[in-house]
């Protein structure tokens, strides 16, 4: 065998063993996250005249009156930021503005109204 191939053969190895760990590492990863529980719960109730969408926080009990039983679930709100000098300049060629001062005002005013603004 020659030392090339020895090489190779040495590297795959390696690359397996450490792609073996990574993936152990992945998996422990998983399996130590807990279990999200669903904070409230959504179906749809089979009324006389059709389905009605229904929510409460407690589980429904399964019967023939309810489908489509679903959790909800919680997430965390998107971070807010205000737009940047380019995205507003990007809307402002995109639309026709007659003042383009104006219109940035505008958003920026929003922007602190909403909590915001840097």
């Amino acid at each position: 065998m020659s030392n090339a191939t020895e090489l190779l053969r040495r590297t795959i190895d390696d690359l397996e063993l450490q792609v073996g760990r990574a993936i152990d590492e992945i998996r422990a990863y998983i399996a130590a996250e807990p279990e999200a529980e669903p904070y409230a719960w959504a179906w749809d109730e089979i009324m006389s005249d059709g389905l009605e969408p229904v929510a409460d926080i407690d589980k429904p009990v399964d019967n023939e009156h309810r489908t489509n039983i679903r959790p909800l679930y919680t997430r965390p709100e998107p971070a807010r930021k205000p737009m940047s000098e380019e995205e507003i300049d990007e809307e402002l060629e995109t639309n026709e503005y007659y003042c383009a001062k104006s219109f940035a005002d505008g958003v920026r005013f929003a922007e602190k109204h909403h909590g915001i603004a840097e």
